[in-house]
């Protein structure tokens, strides 16, 4: 503000000059300073988020209380509360522990930037996350376990995992779905 309040008073040759050489002056600034900033805003964007995580963690403290004082009602015996409490804490703390095991492991062997392995620990999150919230939900429910359970197989599941079987999906044709429904 203060430098384009002073170019005013100054002849138009001189503003004309000004201007370009200021900016070629603080450019290689600017440029230094916005690389300084991203890197430690990523790393604030990053710590920041687990912080979140944590808290959160710690929240399901005062809920468990609150599940203890009502487990005496009937939807609470039905539906256990709790169960989705538990799952979601014990994922969140695996899943949290291989993002710390990866830290450890780059922070011994010192093999990237703290970027890189920001970048790291982003894509394990990525694919944890999910996870996370698809097993507290099968977790949760009695009778998605029991399903679970009785149809998973871990030879089949490794098998099509390593490609040494195919997992083939069909469309459903209007003629099969009217058959099934009526079946």
């Amino acid at each position: 503000m203060i430098i384009v309040e002073s170019t005013k008073f100054m002849p138009r040759s001189t503003r004309l000059l000004y201007i370009p050489v200021l900016h070629i002056i603080l450019l290689p600034f600017y440029v230094y300073a916005n690389k300084i900033n991203r890197q430690r805003d990523e790393k604030i964007t990053y710590y920041g988020f687990n912080v979140l995580l944590l808290i959160s963690a710690l929240l399901y403290i005062p809920i468990l209380i609150n599940i203890r004082k009502h487990s005496y009602l009937p939807s609470f015996q039905e539906h256990h509360p709790q169960r989705y409490i538990f799952w979601q804490t014990i994922v969140v703390f695996i899943f949290k522990s291989i993002t710390i095991l990866s830290v450890i492991f780059h922070a011994y062997y010192s093999i990237d930037s703290l970027i890189i392995r920001l970048e790291d620990e982003t894509a394990i999150e990525m694919i944890t996350i999910p996870l996370i919230i698809e097993m507290s939900y099968l977790g949760c429910n009695k009778r998605n376990m029991t399903i679970l359970f009785t149809s998973f197989k871990l030879k089949h599941f490794l098998k099509v995992i390593f490609g040494l079987e195919s997992s083939t999906v069909e469309p459903q044709t209007l003629a099969n779905a009217s058959m099934n429904v009526t079946t």
